[in-house]
């Protein structure tokens, strides 16, 4: 039996590998604002597929967002 094919990063022109799934209100948003949220971040390969599939430096940056968003010092 082969191994199923390794999923891409959602994220808009990354080549890596998706090691996890971020389900989150402020998903890579930019225009952040007064947005509040929390991240849920699973792995690549669980049988949820709820939230987009990013590369490791793409889950720390959506992460990043969401604490920013949240006003974390």
């Amino acid at each position: 039996m082969t191994a199923p094919a390794p999923i891409g990063c959602s994220y808009p022109h990354c080549r890596q590998t998706a090691r996890g799934r971020v389900a989150a209100p402020v998903l890579l948003d930019a225009d952040l604002s007064d947005q509040h949220g929390f991240v849920i971040i699973r792995p690549v390969g669980t049988r949820v597929t709820k939230g987009a599939p990013y590369c490791v430096d793409h889950i720390h940056h959506a992460v990043d967002l969401t604490l920013l968003a949240a006003g974390a010092p």
